[in-house]
């Protein structure tokens, strides 16, 4: 039988794989792809082509900003500018002192009474003011009127005045009867009447 006339090639030997590349061969790759990059800039430039800038995908909070807003009805704006005016306006209300109700001119001027312990004492009242004097010759003193009150019918009249003495508000209770002669009857002490003895319109 003759030989194998190739007897250096063995069947069982597998083929050698390819080698993978080296440190050397990547480094050469990279090398070239920069080269070819560099030299395709080149020709951009002289044939005047756009760069092209790479994008990047943006959140969804700068999409949610860059959707334009819808309007505001007209209705909310008039309705939030007429809440701010009427705020202002409370404010100032606020801030403007208490109105007092004027006194009636039937109670204006000095008042006497016969009552055991009041009989040698005044009571006057003005516009603005209450006059006391505590008998004895002592001078009267007068005391700013900060609040009125006026019910019932002209004739029995309900009269609530409180003037200030110091930095204390004291109140006075009475009743204005017209009936006949002007009488001032107080709630306290029960029984004490004054009568009008000096008339401001009159000035008698």
């Amino acid at each position: 039988m003759p030989s194998d006339p190739l007897p250096f090639l063995d069947v069982g030997v597998e083929t050698p794989k390819p080698l993978r590349p080296t440190s050397d061969a990547k480094a050469d790759a990279l090398a070239e792809s920069r080269a070819i990059r560099s030299e395709l800039a080149e020709i951009g430039a002289v044939l005047d082509l756009p760069v092209r800038i790479p994008t990047r995908a943006r959140s969804s909070t700068a999409i949610e900003e860059s959707v334009p807003k819808a309007p505001v009805p007209m209705w909310r704006q008039t309705l939030s500018v007429a809440v701010i005016i009427l705020g202002v306006i409370g404010a100032l209300v606020s801030r403007l002192p208490e109105r007092k109700a004027p006194l009636p001119d039937d109670l204006l001027g000095e008042w006497a009474t016969t009552f055991p312990d009041y009989d040698d004492q005044r009571l006057g009242f003005s516009a603005t003011e209450v006059v006391i004097g505590l008998g004895g010759g002592a001078p009267a003193t007068r005391y700013p009127i900060s609040a009125v009150k006026l019910s019932g019918p002209s004739d029995s009249m309900g009269i609530a005045v409180t003037y200030r003495d110091g930095g204390a508000d004291i109140e006075l209770y009475a009743t204005l009867l017209l009936r006949g002669t002007p009488r001032l009857v107080f709630q306290r002490p029960a029984g004490l009447v004054w009568e009008r003895k000096v008339s401001a319109a009159s000035g008698e």
